[in-house]
């Protein structure tokens, strides 16, 4: 809805913009959450209600965005059946609210590990009911895009979100296991003031020869550390070449596209001149009249070939040169073929891409 009152000159510019909404929102509903439980006093069992908080998150968006929207894109859909004076459209297919809804999951069960592993196989059986409901939401009750997107125009920005949803996780999942007491009461954590410090108590218990210590050691070499660093480097530099390599073909292709389009334009203007071929004939033209026959397409100036004779970007070029004779031998034109005494006119093409790329240079 804001979308089309802000009128954006490219939609994939409003896509972005909604998809950016659309998390911040997300995002703010997770973050007032946790910030409510976590500066709270914690008195009783405060992880099992955390946990509790995120399965109502999770069964309340399926309800609302899954089951309440497609019931109303199916009544919409059956008014329109309905109504023959077309006041009622088909619902689109909402691209950014379903990708942002998966995230949105996706960022409540990374929360919910700590706190209520199970919520792992609810929120996969949601997904698999979810994939079925859209599927049949998109193939029935909507409307065909007007344009098609490629999954790559929104890969991007899809991905960002993601590793900033779920480098946000990790960053509280620290805090409290660092700096929140756990309780008392209930949880694997009691006995300990903090989380981490049942981690450190089971670390220090192994022994120097156990397997967890042979390979810390192993991983933590310099060597090894040296050769992932710059398998990661290697990696880098390869994909930045590839990128490099694609932006480099498409230019290239351009260009052919743009050489193809003047080629097309030049066969016109030919089609064009000898269709009016006969106002050339004739006794008594002049050689410079004749000449600019030739060039013009007629006798009208400032024909589309007489572009071709003087634009330096062009693939073609009208020649007009005289033999030259060279120890009893004559030259040949640019065509390959040998001059005689008459002047040489015509229109040749740059077959070498290279003469072509200097030339405009």
């Amino acid at each position: 809805m804001l979308g089309k009152v802000e009128r954006y000159r490219q939609v994939a510019t409003q896509l972005n913009i909604q998809l950016l909404r659309d998390f911040l929102l997300q995002l703010t509903i997770v973050g007032v959450l946790l910030a409510f439980w976590l500066t709270r006093s914690h008195t009783g069992c405060w992880e099992t209600a955390i946990g509790q908080e995120l399965y109502r998150l999770i069964v309340v968006d399926f309800l609302l965005s899954t089951l309440l929207l497609t019931v109303v894109s199916a009544v919409r859909y059956g008014l329109h059946r309905r109504c023959t004076g077309a006041t009622i459209t088909p619902p689109p297919f909402c691209l950014e609210t379903h990708s942002l809804g998966l995230i949105y999951n996706q960022t409540l069960l990374w929360f919910g590990l700590l706190f209520a592993p199970l919520l792992v196989p609810v929120v996969a059986l949601k997904f698999v009911f979810l994939f079925y409901v859209n599927k049949f939401e998109l193939l029935y009750l909507c409307q065909p895009p007007t344009k098609l997107w490629r999954s790559s125009q929104t890969q991007t920005l899809l991905l960002v979100l993601v590793f900033v949803s779920l480098f946000g996780v990790l960053l509280t999942h620290g805090y409290i296991i660092t700096q929140v007491r756990v309780s008392s009461e209930c949880g694997p954590f009691r006995g300990t003031d903090y989380m981490y410090q049942l981690f450190m108590q089971g670390i220090l218990k192994l022994r120097e020869e156990h397997l967890f210590w042979r390979v810390f050691v192993y991983i933590t070499k310099p060597a090894i550390i040296g050769g992932v660093l710059l398998a990661m480097g290697v990696v880098a530099y390869y994909l930045r070449a590839k990128s490099r390599a694609q932006i480099a073909k498409v230019k290239l292709l351009k260009e052919l596209l743009c050489m193809e389009a003047k080629d097309k334009e030049f066969l016109l203007a030919n089609l064009s001149k000898i269709a009016r071929g006969k106002e050339c004939i004739g006794e008594g033209f002049s050689s410079e009249r004749l000449d600019g026959c030739l060039r013009g397409g007629g006798l009208r100036t400032g024909g589309a070939t007489d572009r071709y004779a003087t634009d330096p970007s062009a693939t073609w070029r009208y020649e007009h040169s005289q033999p030259i004779v060279r120890n009893g031998t004559t030259s040949t034109g640019p065509s390959g073929s040998s001059l005689t005494g008459s002047p040489v006119r015509g229109y040749y093409r740059f077959e070498d891409e290279e003469k072509l790329r200097m030339r405009r240079s």
